[in-house]
């Protein structure tokens, strides 16, 4: 050998170093001298052919350079590629597509079809059928029935509700009575 004709120091005259200019030759065996490959770590180079040899790709298989919603991740590999924050409220739903922000939209206990958390009435399916301001199931645990409602009476008490007949009786019962016992002791 001839120190003279070993360009590139690697112990291999030029005349019979398929690298000439390379010390590493065909660092990854890919049939590239390192020197003008590519990637020269990658064997193959860049499978999906985004541009980005494979040991630096961030989403193998996919374009790492389309990005919608500029959030860092190529759109590929991202949840949500429209939508900056994917699932800000991490029920499962992109935001783009979330009905309810903030909440998730699968917890909908009185199945009126609105996820709880935007529900008005969470508790009511009805929600607030004669729009007086008070979710229908509070008005029925409180002994008034709707105006209008079956069982319900037409005297309005002004909250768009009427007394129901446990309701009236519970308050002046124990008037009666009162009144009885006084008369009994005179």
């Amino acid at each position: 050998t001839d120190p003279n004709n070993d360009l590139d120091g690697d112990g291999l005259c030029a005349d019979v170093d398929p690298c000439p200019n390379d010390a590493d030759n065909d660092l990854d065996g890919d049939g590239l001298c390192a020197d003008v490959d590519p990637c020269p770590n990658d064997n193959p180079d860049d499978s999906d052919a985004d541009g980005v040899c494979d040991t630096a790709d961030r989403c193998e298989g996919f374009d790492d350079s389309i990005d919608t919603d500029a959030d860092t991740v190529p759109d590929g590999c991202d949840i949500c590629p429209n939508d900056a924050l994917d699932d800000s409220d991490a029920d499962g739903i992109c935001d783009s597509d979330d009905i309810c922000d903030g909440g998730s939209d699968f917890s909908d206990v009185d199945n009126d079809g609105v996820p709880d958390v935007c529900d008005p009435c969470p508790l009511s399916a009805t929600d607030d059928a004669d729009n007086n301001g008070v979710c229908d199931n509070d008005e029925e645990t409180t002994g008034t029935t709707l105006t209008g409602a079956p069982g319900g009476s037409d005297k309005d008490t002004g909250c768009g509700c009427s007394a129901s007949p446990a309701q009236t009786a519970a308050w002046w019962m124990p008037s009666v009575l009162f009144g009885l016992t006084l008369r009994r002791r005179k």
